[in-house]
């Protein structure tokens, strides 16, 4: 059975495509490039204009198909170009190209706005615990900005403090009330004293 391995720039490299094509795995693939590799004609990628277009990679002996994929980044459109080592339509290949960057920006999201990445856990029952936890925020805050009827571009951070403030108020009072203990030293060198008084309701 082949398989269609996605991958990022990284796994564009002339030796992971070659062995992913040699005899002993024969897979397809749909990796990321850079807009600065460069042909065996001498050009870059990035001066293709025709998706799905045939060429010959430097130091590549077979052909890969050549597209790209438009990204919003920072309210801007990026250029990002893929290939494929199977002859495809070059919206085939866009189509798969952006499957390929869903996922990617799934792990991005989960990594630095749910601390995916932080874990130091050393057994296996821990890392699992950790990648249920992770995930949990990220469904949770995702489901905040659905709740709160929000359907423009999605802030994850400002989600995740969203659900922070909905779901768990008491977790968000003892992190305030602990800052606040840090800087009551603070506020008596400035001669100021911080109270706290409960309101009747």
């Amino acid at each position: 059975m082949k398989l269609c391995l996605k991958g990022d720039t990284a796994f564009g490299t002339i030796q992971f495509i070659e062995k992913i094509r040699s005899k002993e795995f024969n897979h397809h693939s749909i990796l990321g490039i850079p807009n600065r590799r460069k042909l065996t004609d001498g050009r870059k990628v990035s001066d293709l204009k025709t998706r799905g277009q045939q060429v010959y990679l430097h130091g590549l002996d077979f052909p890969v198909f050549v597209s790209w994929v438009w990204l919003k980044r920072n309210g801007k459109r990026v250029k990002r170009f893929v290939i494929s080592t199977k002859p495809m339509k070059g919206k085939t290949i866009t189509r798969w190209g952006k499957c390929r960057w869903q996922i990617e920006g799934f792990f991005k999201t989960a990594k630095h706005q749910f601390s995916l990445h932080r874990f130091g856990q050393k057994t296996f029952l821990g890392v699992y615990r950790w990648l249920i936890l992770s995930f949990l925020s990220y469904m949770l805050a995702y489901w905040v900005y659905l709740h709160n009827g929000h359907f423009d571009d999605l802030d994850w951070y400002d989600s995740a403090q969203q659900a922070l403030i909905l779901l768990l108020p008491h977790i968000l009072l003892l992190s305030l009330l602990r800052r606040l203990k840090l800087l009551n030293p603070w506020f008596y060198e400035h001669g100021l004293e911080l109270c706290l008084v409960r309101c009747k309701m």
